[in-house]
């Protein structure tokens, strides 16, 4: 998980980033202690205490959600601050005139 941050921070990207990944790749962090001969463990994905009504948890400090909508095990992580998203063209509806 460092390597992400480290990637990031290389690459003159400063400051807070997040992680998102699917269901089955948080819980397995969920799981795995960062210290293995610790009595009380503690796990990868820590609890997130970010008061906004989210279950979003924690690693490294930073940010971590799951959803869905990624598949195979994928772990992404970034800063959504820096994000420009662009679209082209718009909506387009097509009136379909034989079935109404």
């Amino acid at each position: 998980m460092v390597d992400f941050e480290t990637a990031l921070s290389s690459s003159n990207v400063a400051g807070p980033g997040a992680y998102i990944m699917d269901a089955t790749t948080r819980g397995t962090l969920k799981q795995k202690p960062k210290i293995a001969a610790s009595t009380f463990p503690i796990y990868i994905w820590e609890k997130g205490n970010w008061n906004d009504g989210s279950d979003d948890g924690s690693i490294n400090d930073c940010r971590a959600a799951y959803t869905n909508q990624i598949s195979n095990h994928a772990v992404a992580f970034g800063k959504s601050k820096d994000l420009i998203l662009g679209i082209w063209g718009g909506l387009d509806i097509v009136v379909d005139p034989y079935s109404q």
